[in-house]
């Protein structure tokens, strides 16, 4: 530990004196979400950072690390921070405008002046709409720019979102001369993955940010990022299923824990050998449904799937995909799927949850005791046979 300080350490002095691209990979330094937040933490209030940017793909958490840390930012640098997502955003003038609209209603500024920027940026979308020639009229509200952003902290989000109308040079020369000229600072949170624009994006990032944050979480820290948003009472189940089906996108682990939570989740004292019934086919199913799969079996497999059929009919050129599908659910303990798993797929492709079909389901497994521990029995033997199917015999 003491080693990777030193070395973080030097890394930290030499990207400071030679303006050297650093990047935080998550996922290789096996960092907790806290320790995510604490080391971005560190960097956007380094007044020797006058750009970062913060990438990862979609689903990843760039929003929520922002959110969860905007408090404390505001706090060390004593002013509110500015925030702008580029999602539809056409030029660098609706930018500005959208931009303005936000000091106007979270700036630090008298309330005269807010009232001013208000009414500018406000009366000149209203303006365009009125009269073509209007637009001619946006250079009034924006000379305050200068006087709004001087100082300030700016969070630019959903970069890759923006309309191709709105070009990358455009964007990154307004914030370096921002920066350099009136000692704004930045926060670019962004996809790079899907820029309209990759080589022109890493021929300009150099000469503009100083710091690059590449947020890559592992399943396990993008579910305990998700849980905090939607707690679940089978939190260990869920996770130990997330695990294995490496499910890394925060929002369809949102969907994951609240499918879980409106079926299994209604019985808040199911047994572990139930529980474990019943949760790793409903978060399956759900992972499937919203597509966060690549290579994962399809509903119609799950549906269908009988462990006992499998394990005894294993046979030489079955389909290699078919048998790492079967390998899977092994894996996930789902040895024969019944009336539960249809009704969770009905309540996926449906919206609607069949309540008095769900409490038959669990009242028969609540009976089913001596079943429920073959089960586990069975699940260990299958487990095995997967893993060895020659010393299994």
């Amino acid at each position: 530990m003491q080693s990777l300080c030193h070395f973080l350490a030097f890394q930290y002095w030499f990207s400071t004196k030679h303006k050297f691209l650093l990047k935080l990979e998550v996922e290789k330094n096996n960092m907790s979400p806290d320790g995510v937040k604490n080391s971005i933490f560190e960097l956007v209030t380094d007044s020797n950072n006058a750009v970062v940017a913060m990438s990862g793909k979609w689903g990843t958490g760039k929003t929520w690390l922002w959110r969860s840390i905007k408090k404390d930012v505001e706090d060390k640098i004593g002013r509110p921070t500015l925030y702008v997502s580029l999602f539809g955003i056409r030029s660098a003038d609706e930018m500005k405008l959208r931009l303005l609209a936000d000091a106007a209603l979270h700036g630090d500024e008298s309330k005269l002046k807010r009232e001013t920027i208000k009414t500018l940026s406000t009366g000149m979308r209203v303006l365009r709409r009125l009269h073509p020639g209007a637009a001619l009229l946006n250079d009034l509200a924006l000379l305050s720019m200068d006087a709004v952003l001087k100082d300030r902290f700016v969070v630019i989000d959903d970069i890759e979102r923006a309309q191709s109308s709105f070009a990358l040079d455009e964007l990154l020369g307004f914030i370096n001369q921002f920066a350099e000229h009136i000692n704004t600072r930045f926060l670019l949170i962004l996809n790079i993955g899907e820029l309209k624009d990759v080589e022109r994006w890493d021929a300009l990032r150099e000469k503009v940010i100083q710091h690059e944050i590449s947020l890559e979480p592992s399943a396990i820290n993008a579910f305990d990022i998700a849980l905090r948003e939607v707690p679940c009472r089978y939190a260990e189940e869920l996770r130990a299923v997330v695990s294995r089906i490496n499910v890394t996108n925060i929002r369809v682990l949102h969907r994951l824990l609240r499918t879980v939570n409106s079926t299994v989740g209604r019985y808040p004292n199911l047994s572990t050998e139930i529980a474990s019934r019943m949760v790793p086919s409903t978060a399956l199913l759900a992972a499937i449904h919203y597509k966060a799969l690549a290579d994962g079996p399809s509903k119609e497999f799950v549906l269908s799937f009988n462990s006992f059929i499998a394990a005894f009919h294993r046979i030489e050129g079955q389909n290699n995909e078919q048998t790492g599908w079967e390998s899977l659910l092994g894996d996930l303990g789902i040895m024969v799927s019944d009336e539960y798993e249809v009704l969770v797929a009905r309540y996926l492709d449906t919206g609607l949850l069949d309540r008095e079909g769900l409490d038959a389901i669990v009242s028969k497994y609540q009976s089913e005791t001596d079943v429920q521990t073959l089960h586990s029995e069975f699940q260990s033997l299958i487990g095995d046979y997967w893993g060895d199917p020659a010393a299994s015999c």
